[in-house]
């Protein structure tokens, strides 16, 4: 017997995909594709290896490829067959945007934009240098645009895709966090804490130290699965003028800077000091203080608190399921606050590699 109402749909799942590609950012998405590839005559394409995963980045134009891809020397490899996840970056010079398919009620306060869950695409606009980050995560596909090449900021110059790399990371057991990362013979620490803390004095102290290894100042990647490891995706640092003379370190003329720092890449001298991994043993809150260099420990609450909110500031569309990867890093690994005497980075650094040696003896 034939029953009344609306047949049922056959394949559903193919129905799901069809109607997605008629939502407005899918839309929006494919046609700001089709124009990159009509800039074909001028791409520089660079390939990546960035925890585990093989990036392919085409850049449209050779002047975007100089300002972006110093900072990711360390990381460049032979062209691949595939790429686990294509970037296709352009600027509004040679790409003019298309009307964005947002309204102003859709921007967040760390920039993201409100999409539709079903679009699979997550994307951020940065108001000031207008900077748009989409990316489709079942096309494999991100695109990042400027609206002017010869504008790009010091910190984007420092760390370029982050948000594309931290939503890219996440879903393949990664979390890009907002700290600096150092060790010694493979075993490494997070350095946590708010601006001005002595984190990049640290990490950059470490500079030409052959027995010191540096994976990042402002951001790195750690492993969400234990024993928990760091992975270098910048090797760019921000320093004041006073710091980068303490160190006895030179800002080249035309350094890009950011407020009152500027932008140092590691330099050539110190390859083999960059880790492919290092094996954290737990993380360091640096504090600035006159006494000399003495280490406490922290609780799981407190090593949480240094670690989580300058990351889940600093990244749009990080939630809740950040938040507990975060806290469950900071209760795994043991956490400690080192002060770092004025003037002397050396003394915490000595402290620190006692530390790293024998982390059980700062244990309570």
């Amino acid at each position: 017997m034939k029953q009344d109402g609306p047949t049922p749909d056959r394949n559903p799942t193919q129905k799901r995909m069809t109607d997605r590609v008629h939502l407005p950012e899918k839309r929006f998405f494919r046609e700001l594709e089709k124009r990159w590839k009509r800039l074909t005559p001028d791409i520089c394409d660079v390939w990546l290896f960035v925890c585990g995963r093989v990036i392919r980045i085409r850049f449209g134009g050779s002047v975007f490829f100089t300002l972006l891809s110093t900072a990711f020397a360390h990381l460049i490899i032979k062209p691949e067959k595939q790429a686990d996840l294509t970037i296709l970056a352009c600027s509004g010079n040679k790409l003019p945007l298309p009307e964005l398919p947002f309204s102003t009620s859709a921007f967040g306060q760390r920039c993201e934009l409100t999409t539709d869950p079903e679009s699979g695409i997550e994307a951020s606009f940065m108001m000031g240098p207008d900077i748009l980050s989409m990316l489709d995560h079942e096309q494999k596909t991100a695109i990042y645009w400027i609206r002017d090449a010869g504008t790009v900021p010091a910190f984007e110059q420092a760390a370029p895709f982050r948000h594309l790399f931290h939503w890219y990371l996440r879903r393949h057991g990664w979390i890009l966090v907002h700290a600096a990362a150092i060790g010694q013979q493979n075993r490494g620490i997070l350095l946590c804490g708010k601006g001005g803390s002595g984190k990049s004095t640290l990490a950059t102290a470490t500079w030409n130290r052959k027995e010191w290894q540096f994976a990042g100042d402002d951001y790195c990647a750690v492993s969400l699965k234990p024993p928990h490891i760091v992975a270098p995706v910048y090797p760019s640092a921000k320093l004041t003028i006073e710091s980068s003379r303490m160190l006895n370190l030179d800002i080249p003329e035309h350094s890009p800077t950011d407020g009152e720092k500027s932008i140092l890449f590691a330099p050539d001298s110190i390859p083999n000091q960059l880790p492919n991994t290092l094996k954290l043993v737990g993380l360091v809150i640096p504090s600035r203080r006159h006494s000399p260099a003495f280490a406490t420990q922290l609780t799981p609450v407190e090593a949480t608190r240094h670690l989580a909110i300058s990351t889940l500031y600093q990244m749009p569309h990080a939630g809740e399921k950040d938040l507990q990867d975060l806290t469950r890093i900071a209760r795994t690994l043991p956490a400690w606050r080192i002060s770092v005497p004025q003037g002397r980075p050396q003394d915490a650094l000595k402290r620190l590699g006692h530390l790293l040696e024998k982390p059980e003896n700062y244990c309570t």
